[in-house]
């Protein structure tokens, strides 16, 4: 309901991962962490408001790229309809959500999905 997640493996080294998110306008995507791997984040297309770690968040725009280190908890709010790539985390490493953002993703997506 906020969107679609492809999933890319076997085309980064060390089996790392490239997903491609769809998000309609309004939900969230994340909570996660990842313990040994950093990632690196683009805004295909659409606005995002980023929480990384315990900064303020960033708002990234078509174009916009970040980059999280590791052990560093994250998600993002679409502003806007979005595409969004994210790469260099490995797949088990994608599956730890990080509790307390991880509440704050799944309330504002009950919030926003139908």
């Amino acid at each position: 309901m906020r969107g679609e997640i492809a999933l890319v493996l076997d085309v980064l080294p060390d089996g790392r991962e490239l997903t491609l998110f769809t998000t309609r306008k309004g939900c969230a995507r994340g909570g996660c962490v990842h313990r040994k791997s950093g990632e690196n984040c683009v805004v295909i297309k659409g606005d995002i408001k980023y929480w990384i770690g315990d900064k303020e968040p960033i708002i990234m725009f078509e174009g916009d790229t970040c980059y999280i280190e590791p052990n560093t908890p994250h998600y993002f709010v679409a502003l806007t309809d979005t595409v969004v790539i994210e790469w260099g985390a490995l797949p088990e490493e994608k599956k730890e959500k990080y509790p307390p953002t991880r509440a704050v993703v799944d309330k504002i997506n009950e919030e926003n999905t139908p």
